[in-house]
């Protein structure tokens, strides 16, 4: 990837909320059902901690139990019940392939839903557990952005000051922004890459979008104001044509 920096990861928690119609969920782990041809999988706390540290991830996430906007109290109580025990479980397996080669870090993940005493009890065990971070879960997933930011200015008051804090799923600038002001310093969301795809970007005079016709001949930088490498290089060197079905720039090394 040519990135020479920290690599995050996470266990699978989210598709254990994303997959529901092809999960199973207990104490043990979760049953998948792959979609593709009906085989099940199992994952379990400790199969993501080894999984994760196989991939040398410097930081990795436990594997959480995530329950959905409109949850019953009943429901949301379950889920972190078993996101607790499966932190202390995960704790444990980190702690087992830190006595190796591996060097990575475990965040804890606070759960809860939308019921602030809930989630005061999850953060709670999160800071308790030792784990060198602590993440956010549970937003974005259908909330209105009212209670998005209610929910994550009380849930942020409740973190340690001196660990990191991470707030999971968000990707907008709005959304960046007010974590910020609640003193997040991590964030991650499939958004980025999604625009991508569709040749969206964000400048600073607000989302543009490339594959308009009238953009097809335009290398000038996409933001005059941005430093990036794209602004700043990629920008000047017009497309060759496309050899091969792929694009020549990355046959010939200038885009890596």
């Amino acid at each position: 990837m040519n990135w020479d920096r920290n690599i995050l990861t996470d266990s699978g928690g989210f598709q254990v909320f994303s997959l529901s119609a092809l999960r199973k969920v207990t104490a043990e782990g979760v049953w998948f059902q792959s979609h593709v041809d009906g085989s099940r999988h199992f994952l379990s706390p400790e199969k993501a901690v080894a999984i994760q540290a196989i991939l040398g991830s410097d930081i990795q996430m436990q594997l959480d139990y995530c329950s959905p906007w409109g949850a019953s109290r009943k429901e949301a109580e379950k889920a972190l019940a078993v996101t607790t025990g499966w932190l202390q479980r995960a704790k444990t397996a980190w702690e087992e392939e830190a006595a190796g080669s591996y060097s990575g870090s475990l965040f804890a993940i606070v759960q809860g839903n939308f019921f602030p005493d809930l989630r005061k009890i999850s953060a709670e065990a999160c800071a308790e557990s030792g784990a060198e971070g602590i993440a956010i879960g549970g937003l974005s997933v259908g909330e209105p952005p009212g209670v998005f930011m209610e929910t994550l200015a009380y849930t942020a008051a409740m973190l340690p000051e001196e660990k990191p804090r991470y707030v999971m799923g968000i990707g907008t600038p709005q959304y960046i922004l007010n974590a910020i002001e609640h003193g997040i310093d991590m964030f991650d969301c499939v958004l980025l890459t999604r625009e991508a795809r569709n040749g969206r970007v964000y400048t600073h005079r607000g989302p543009f979008a490339l594959k308009k016709a009238e953009n097809a001949g335009d290398f000038s930088p996409i933001d005059k104001e941005c430093g990036c490498k794209v602004c700043r290089i990629l920008a000047r060197v017009p497309s060759p044509p496309v050899q091969n079905g792929r694009d020549s720039l990355f046959n010939t090394g200038q885009l890596s």
